[in-house]
C-alpha cells in the first residue's frame, strides 16, 4: 500500500440515509479529507436503480471482506440494525471512519467514538462524549457535558440541553428536545417533535409535549 494513499470509504447500506451520507463524504473530501468513495454494501442489489452515482453496490455486508485501506461508515438509521451490521464488519477486522461535516461546529473537549457521523450545521458545544457509531443529524445541537451512548441516532433539528445522559441504542425523531439534566435509558425511542422533561426508562417509547410514554 502506498504511504499516505487516500482511504477507501465504504458505506454500509445503499438506502436513503446512505445516499445522504455519500453527499456528506463528498463534502468532506472537497474540504481536504484524504478519502475516496469506494462504494456501498447492501444485499438489495437494485437499491441504486434510478439514481446517478459514480460508484456501485460492491456486495452484501455478509459477503464483503474488508481491505487494509478500507474505512467504513454505517448509514443505517435503526440503532439495533446499525449495531448488528457494524459488529459484523468489526468481526471481520474492518475499521470505521469518523465523519465530521465541514460545516459542523465542535467546541472544546468533544470526544467522538469510532464511526460517528456529524452532519451539516450540527453543533457539539463542549465537554461531551459521543460513543461509537452515533449519528447527529443536520442542524441538531448537543450542549455541554452531554454523554451520548453508542449506536444512538439523533435526527435533524434536535436540541439537547446541558448535562443530558443518553444510554446506548436510543432513537430521537426530528425536532425532539431534551431539557437539561435528563437521563434517557437504553434503547428508548423519542418521537418526532417530543419535548422530554423527565427521565425516560430503558426501552420506552415516548411522544408529545411534554413527552409521555405510549
Amino acid at each position: 500500500m502506498v504511504e499516505n494513499a487516500p482511504k477507501d470509504i465504504v458505506i454500509v447500506s445503499a438506502g436513503k440515509f446512505a445516499r445522504e451520507v455519500y453527499g456528506f463524504v463528498k463534502h468532506a473530501i472537497a474540504a481536504g479529507r484524504n478519502w475516496r468513495i469506494k462504494g456501498f454494501l447492501d444485499s438489495r442489489s437494485r437499491q441504486l436503480e434510478g439514481y446517478s452515482y459514480p460508484v456501485r453496490i460492491l456486495s452484501s455486508v455478509e459477503s464483503y471482506e474488508p481491505g487494509e485501506n478500507d474505512r467504513f461508515l454505517c448509514a443505517i438509521g435503526t440503532p439495533a440494525d446499525r449495531r448488528r451490521y457494524t459488529e459484523m464488519i468489526l468481526c471481520k477486522g474492518g475499521r470505521f471512519a469518523t465523519l465530521v461535516h465541514p460545516t459542523a461546529v465542535l467546541g472544546e473537549n468533544v470526544t467522538l467514538g469510532q464511526g460517528v457521523i456529524v452532519s451539516p450545521h450540527a453543533v457539539l458545544t463542549s465537554d461531551m462524549v459521543l460513543g461509537d457509531s452515533v449519528f447527529v443529524g443536520p442542524l441538531s445541537c448537543c450542549s455541554h457535558d452531554n454523554r451520548i451512548g453508542a449506536w444512538c441516532h439523533i435526527s435533524g433539528n434536535c436540541a439537547f440541553g446541558g448535562n443530558v445522559t443518553v444510554e446506548e441504542g436510543c432513537f430521537f425523531g426530528m425536532r425532539s428536545v431534551v431539557v437539561p439534566g435528563v437521563h434517557i435509558g437504553k434503547d428508548a425511542y423519542i418521537g418526532v417533535g417530543s419535548v422530554v422533561l423527565k427521565r425516560v426508562r430503558p426501552g420506552a417509547k415516548v411522544f408529545g409535549n411534554p413527552a409521555v410514554e405510549i
